[in-house]
């Protein structure tokens, strides 16, 4: 009779999120050249990538009073007006975000390239506005002259503001976050400090060059100060929130293991009835997504189907990730 030991099925399990993520990092062509030992988890680089993703996912979309966009030129408003039909629909808006969404490299030596330093601080990503059509062979859009800018969540996108295509410290515009502040006061209302004193508001210098230092200075809006509605920034430069998720997601493998390994539990229960041997334990990807597998019995167990465990499938594995990794693996073959 085998006794699992959910210690070394937690190391196998961990060092198979790292092969999953790696997998799909190829799958995707994103940039990461592991320069930085400490920063070289493909879990983490995986992770930076997917909290950026937009799901393709009908959203409700709302604005700022800085719409309509007074002189916006014809062409960047017909982009517009397509962009905001895409997210109202349910397509797909990734290759009208920046080139970084593949390029910034969490583990790389330059400190200001590793993330997209508005949306790890303030919580705002941002898109082209170009109408052109994109050719098959290509994943981004064109480059262009205006940038929409806008906070996304499962269910909404909220537009915050039209800019001509910043440079430098320009994505460290105060404009930006003030326009939310200004108008959604409710979802800022969050991030609030309570008996913090203001101080004096900081430049757009400022913050864009302790944004690189790895420090996400306060907000003063008003007689208020605010957390960073991206949760902020790494020392490393890296955004905090890819770190928590991390950390969380690999505390939900660890219990996975334990309870995998509990003997009542229902993986045990049918291993045992097959009674094919000592179990060969790992995490895999499937058609079915993420999922453990025994290769002693070739019994298979999504996870999808394991309570509990719908943001370890939906953050590391998702659906369209998979499909991806399945269709690039078939043409090779």
């Amino acid at each position: 009779m085998y006794k699992l030991n959910a210690k070394e099925v937690a190391s196998t399990f961990q060092k198979g999120v790292d092969e999953v993520a790696s997998d799909f990092i190829r799958s995707h062509s994103l940039k990461f050249g592991q320069e930085i030992e400490n920063l070289s988890s493909p879990l983490f680089r995986w992770l930076e990538f997917r909290l950026r993703y937009v799901d393709p996912s009908p959203r409700r979309v709302v604005f700022s009073d800085k719409f309509p966009v007074p002189q916006l030129p014809v062409n960047a408003q017909d982009a517009l007006d397509q962009l905001i039909r895409l997210m109202e629909e349910g397509g797909d808006i990734n290759p009208y975000q920046g080139r970084g969404l593949l390029k910034n490299d969490v583990s790389r030596e330059l400190r200001k390239n590793r993330t997209d330093l508005l949306w790890a601080d303030w919580g705002i990503a941002h898109f082209h506005l170009d109408a052109t059509p994109i050719p098959s062979d290509r994943f981004f859009s064109f480059p262009a002259d205006h940038l929409v800018f806008c906070i996304v969540d499962a269910g909404t996108v909220a537009l915050v503001d039209v800019l001509r295509h910043p440079s430098g410290d320009g994505f460290s515009d105060l404009s930006l976050i003030e326009t939310v502040h200004r108008n959604w006061p409710g979802y800022m209302e969050r991030f609030k400090l309570k008996g913090v004193l203001p101080g004096s508001s900081l430049s757009q210098s400022e913050i864009h060059s302790l944004r690189e230092g790895g420090i996400s200075p306060f907000l003063v809006l008003g007689d208020s100060v605010y957390a960073s509605p991206g949760m902020g920034i790494t020392s490393a430069s890296t955004p905090t929130k890819v770190t928590l998720t991390m950390n969380r997601l690999r505390d939900t493998v660890d219990e996975l293991a334990r309870v995998i390994c509990e003997d009542d539990g229902q993986v045990e229960k049918t291993l045992r009835g097959i009674d094919a041997g000592v179990p060969t334990l790992s995490l895999c990807t499937t058609e079915r997504g993420l999922a453990v597998y025994d290769e002693t019995s070739k019994v298979v167990f999504p996870l999808s189907k394991m309570r509990g465990m719908e943001e370890v499938c939906n953050l590391i594995a998702p659906s369209w990730a998979v499909e991806k990794l399945l269709a690039n693996a078939s043409l090779k073959n």
